[in-house]
């Protein structure tokens, strides 16, 4: 099951320009499965994603992208922001308590946290995957997260950072079982039963040409 993990929408993160509908188009195209709307420290209702996983018969889960200290941090298997996820020892304490999934976003983007003095590996169990394809980074810094995510035997994930047509349908995550559920959703990531899936260029020209069509 293919799973775009990293979308934002206008509704609720002000750096985008998507509708859901739209993400949900670009992504039915390029072959994925599923969707994640993952907004800046914001969770979408429940019953309003369902709604819309109803009306565009595509399935939708939510997540969030999570501000801290140390960079960005996509959180999968909560319903709420809550008080003190800025720390990111905070954070990592309630997603475990909830059975929630953390994966770095972009994690070449936050070089400066690896320079805080203490192990690599410290840091680095905080989370439960890397992002090492991301639509937001340059080819260099996702060749950078993979190999940084291989050194440390760390899952590995994709997601488009979408917030612009341009970045739909280009990366993913390959799950080895069919998520029916956020809690799911969750389980897998924290299993490690995921890895990065990037979409041909010329299969993307393909599909942007038959979106324009």
């Amino acid at each position: 099951m293919l799973i775009d993990l990293h979308t934002h929408t206008a509704q609720y993160s002000s750096c985008s320009s998507l509708a859901v509908a739209e993400i949900v188009a670009g992504s039915r195209a390029a072959g994925f499965d599923a969707i994640c709307l993952s907004e800046h420290d914001k969770i979408w209702p429940a019953e309003r994603v369902a709604e819309l996983s109803r009306l565009l018969s595509f399935p939708i889960f939510r997540a969030m992208e999570v501000t801290t200290s140390e960079g960005h941090v996509l959180v999968f298997g909560l319903d709420a922001y809550e008080q003190g996820m800025f720390s990111l020892k905070r954070l990592r304490a309630i997603a475990t308590a909830r059975s929630a999934a953390l994966i770095k976003s972009h994690p070449m983007r936050d070089c400066g946290a690896f320079e805080s003095g203490r192990p690599m590996s410290d840091y680095l169990k905080q989370f439960d995957a890397l992002e090492v394809l991301s639509g937001g980074e340059s080819e260099q810094s996702n060749a950078a997260a993979l190999s940084l995510a291989t050194r440390h035997s760390i899952a590995a994930t994709g997601g488009g950072d979408v917030h612009a047509p341009s970045e739909i349908g280009r990366f993913a995550t390959r799950f080895e079982r069919h998520i029916t559920d956020e809690r799911m959703l969750a389980s897998e990531i924290r299993a490690g039963r995921i890895a990065p899936f990037e979409v041909a260029p010329r299969q993307r020209q393909t599909t942007a040409k038959a979106k324009r069509g």
